[in-house]
């Protein structure tokens, strides 16, 4: 049954869902940590966000399972949102109520937020401001904040927003020395 959840959300396979979770007492197992693995984090990997909406529906505890390198959907998602998955990154993000999972960051230190200011993804920036508004003063192993990504690739309309939150962002140097203005 294990694999058989795995390859439909592989597929994103919305129909077959219902039929493979039954009373969701394998979401449970899932969440429990029985697994070192996650049908969200597969789906939201590969973008399927009508199939992450129906898991998060069934359980929405699953948001908070890590895979066996500790990685949340979240984590997943925010890899791929370069590849057009921005909307399963607002779906986990508006389904998510540890902050944990939203100020989490990667191995260079980047945050959500730096990884959606890197991409270019106003929309995904602004709900994450809406989430934790603290997270515009996050440093990545750079020392680089989301206004120093944001300003070095000319996004202005993250900039300002950016800039808006806390104007003092400007004075802080990256790991150069390099301000930004």
């Amino acid at each position: 049954m294990e694999q058989r959840l795995g390859e439909e959300a592989s597929r994103g396979n919305v129909e077959s869902l219902h039929e493979i979770i039954g009373d969701g007492k394998i979401l449970d197992k899932i969440v429990e940590g029985s697994f070192n693995w996650s049908p969200l984090h597969v789906a939201a990997s590969r973008g399927h966000t009508q199939f992450v909406q129906q898991l998060l529906n069934s359980n929405s505890e699953l948001a908070g399972v890590f895979d066996s390198e500790h990685r949340s959907a979240l984590h997943l998602a925010s890899a791929k949102v370069k590849y057009n998955q921005e909307e399963t990154l607002i779906l986990l993000v508006e389904n998510v109520e540890c902050y944990d999972l939203i100020n989490a960051t990667d191995s260079n230190g980047n945050t959500l937020l730096h990884v959606a200011v890197f991409n270019n993804k106003f929309t995904l920036a602004k709900l994450l401001l809406d989430r934790n508004v603290e997270l515009a003063e996050a440093l990545n192993s750079q020392h680089q904040s989301a206004l120093h990504l944001a300003s070095a690739k000319g996004y202005i309309e993250i900039v300002e927003a950016l800039i808006n939150i806390n104007p003092n962002l400007c004075l802080v140097c990256d790991r150069d020395g390099i301000l930004q203005q």
